[in-house]
C-alpha cells in the first residue's frame, strides 16, 4: 500500500532549502558521480551525461545513490525524443476517411501515446532528483564567497 501524502524529499534538498532535519538517522551516500551502466547505448549514455551535469550544477544534491534514478532518466530521454521527433515530423493524429473522402475519425498516432507516457514519467524521475521547475525555486544554495585572485593564488602555494 502507497504512502499518503507527498513523497518525502531527500536530505540534500531539506538541507539546501534550510528545513529542520528531524531524521537523524536517514541513511546517506557517498557523495560523488555514479558510473554508468556499461551497456548504455550512445544516445543514452548522452542523456546520463546531461543528466548528470544537471544534477551536478547543485553542490551536495549528487551521490552515488542516484544511480538508478539517472539510469532511468537515460534510458527514457532517447525514447521519449525519438517519439516527439516522430510526431513533429508526421504529427500527433490520424484522421480516417470513408470512399467518399469525408471523415469518419480522427485519432491520436501511437507515437504520440509514447511521447505522453514517457513525458510523464520523465517529469516524475525529473522530480524526484529536484530537476522540476517547482524543485528549483525550493532549493537555496548558500551563497559562494567570492575569492579574489591574491587569495587564490596564496591558496594553490599553501598545497
Amino acid at each position: 500500500m502507497a504512502g499518503k501524502g507527498p513523497a518525502p524529499l531527500p536530505r540534500a534538498l531539506k538541507v539546501l532549502r534550510g528545513a529542520r532535519i528531524t531524521n537523524t538517522q536517514e541513511p546517506t551516500s557517498r557523495h560523488g558521480r555514479p558510473t554508468p551502466p556499461a551497456d548504455l547505448g550512445d544516445s543514452e549514455r548522452a542523456a546520463w551525461r546531461e543528466t548528470v551535469a544537471q544534477l551536478e550544477q547543485v553542490p551536495g544534491l549528487l551521490t552515488r545513490a542516484e544511480r538508478g534514478v539517472v539510469e532511468l532518466v537515460a534510458r527514457t530521454l532517447p525514447a521519449w525524443r525519438d517519439a516527439m521527433r516522430h510526431v513533429r515530423e508526421r504529427g500527433g493524429s490520424l484522421t480516417m476517411r470513408d470512399d467518399k473522402g469525408a471523415i469518419k475519425f480522427v485519432q491520436v498516432t501511437p507515437e504520440m501515446t509514447v511521447a505522453v507516457k514517457l513525458g510523464a514519467q520523465l517529469k516524475s524521475l525529473y522530480a524526484e532528483l529536484g530537476l522540476t521547475p517547482a524543485g528549483r525555486t525550493r532549493i537555496h544554495v548558500p551563497a559562494v564567497p567570492a575569492v579574489d585572485e591574491l587569495t587564490a593564488f596564496l591558496a594553490k602555494g599553501a598545497r
